[in-house]
């Protein structure tokens, strides 16, 4: 058996654990690095989850240094 050096480790469901924990430390205000402000209200959020999980997000926090962000209603023509 050839040493590489590596450790390898198996976590079953690893991304569902992962996205879990992240929710739990947004519900508790823990690391959180931005604020989403809709409709006058405030939501604590992790700016990488906000990334990864929105193009809109990915490319307005990889231009600046977004802390807050405040979404308007559509208005209907």
């Amino acid at each position: 058996m050839e040493k590489s050096g590596n450790i390898q480790l198996e976590i079953p469901d690893f991304s569902n654990s992962v996205l879990s924990h992240l929710n739990q430390l947004r519900m508790q205000g823990r690391l959180c690095d931005i604020v989403v402000n809709v409709q006058g209200q405030a939501f604590r959020a992790h700016k990488v989850v906000l990334a990864a999980s929105s193009p809109y997000f990915r490319d307005h926090m990889s231009l600046n240094e977004m802390i807050s962000v405040t979404t308007q209603p559509i208005k209907h023509v």
